[in-house]
């Protein structure tokens, strides 16, 4: 059972705080509302100066009331988990119906139809319904084209031509995997290749350079001996005067 004047407190609820209070202090009220089996009692109090406290509380099988929200936001958060209803569903649904029921009972199929529509505000579901089909054109669209260029693009593509690619790809895959092997090694014999020629370049340039003091020996020594050819000869020519 839901208690339109419990639903209504969480409706007026904008009214209520702009309520002037030329005498009081506060004013507080309290209102019980059942949903199912379920009880509860939301106790709201307004202060002169605009402030507002709310206790939500939810009656247990003792008798007792135990707290389920004491701030204004969370309140009415909870109100509305519980009715399913927010105040402007509550106003559309129940409040603003009750002064048109004699009017759509008497009214013809054709405007109890309209008075529904506009009730119920199943304009909203018809725009969703318009914007569902233009979304389902558009996407009918896309999938036609897709189509077209799989019949034209990949025309005799079957079970056993994709396989044949799988197999050639696992192919390539293979291939590839022994080249970058062959790299590897290549790349190790090349950097072992480097280094054998440049201990040969070293090898070479000491070779070169004890050639050339070999020579220089030789040159040393044949000069040594014309020398010493020179002075026995001089030495021969002083004894004979």
């Amino acid at each position: 059972m839901l208690d339109k004047p419990a639903v209504a407190d969480e409706v007026g609820e904008a009214q209520r705080q702009r309520t002037t209070l030329p005498c009081a202090e506060q004013v507080a009220w309290a209102t019980e509302f059942e949903v199912g089996a379920s009880r509860y009692r939301i106790t709201r109090v307004l202060k002169r100066n605009g402030v507002q406290m709310v206790r939500l509380e939810e009656r247990e099988a003792s008798g007792s009331f135990q707290s389920l929200a004491d701030q204004v936001r969370t309140a009415t958060e909870r109100v509305v988990q519980i009715l399913g209803l927010g105040a402007a569903a509550f106003m559309q649904a129940v409040v603003l119906p009750q002064g048109e029921f004699a009017r759509f009972l008497k009214a013809p199929p054709r405007e109890r139809r309209s008075m529904l529509r506009t009730l119920l505000r199943l304009d909203v579901y018809e725009r969703m319904r318009e914007q569902a089909q233009r979304l389902s054109v558009l996407k009918k669209g896309t999938v036609d084209s897709l189509h077209k260029l799989l019949a034209d693009e990949y025309a005799g593509l079957d079970e056993s031509v994709v396989a044949g690619l799988a197999a050639e790809h696992a192919r390539v895959v293979a291939s590839l995997a022994a080249l970058r092997q062959r790299r590897d090694e290549i790349q190790v014999a090349l950097a072992r290749v480097q280094s054998l020629h440049a201990k040969t370049r070293e090898l070479h340039q000491v070779e070169t350079s004890r050639a050339a003091l070999r020579k220089q020996s030789r040159i040393d020594l044949a000069d040594l001996r014309n020398r010493a050819v020179i002075d026995m000869n001089d030495e021969s020519r002083r004894r004979v005067k």
